[in-house]
């Protein structure tokens, strides 16, 4: 699977992968949540966003846990 990743990469100029922990970044492991469970391929987060979006980023910024 990794090299399926690296090969589809390869077609870009410039890229990198870079690891987070899922404490520092929520709302990222919330929106992919949510786009792979629910299949939704287009970007709705342009599109205003899901309604549980504003909440989850706002306790993000201000550092509060779930």
């Amino acid at each position: 699977m990794l090299q399926d990743i690296r090969d589809k990469l390869s077609f870009f100029r410039l890229w990198t992968v870079a690891f987070a922990h899922i404490e520092g970044n929520r709302c990222a492991e919330a929106i992919a949540t949510s786009v792979t469970r629910d299949h939704r391929y287009s970007s709705y987060i342009a599109h205003a966003g899901p309604f549980w979006l504003a909440s989850e980023l706002q306790e993000e910024a201000l550092g509060e846990d779930q």
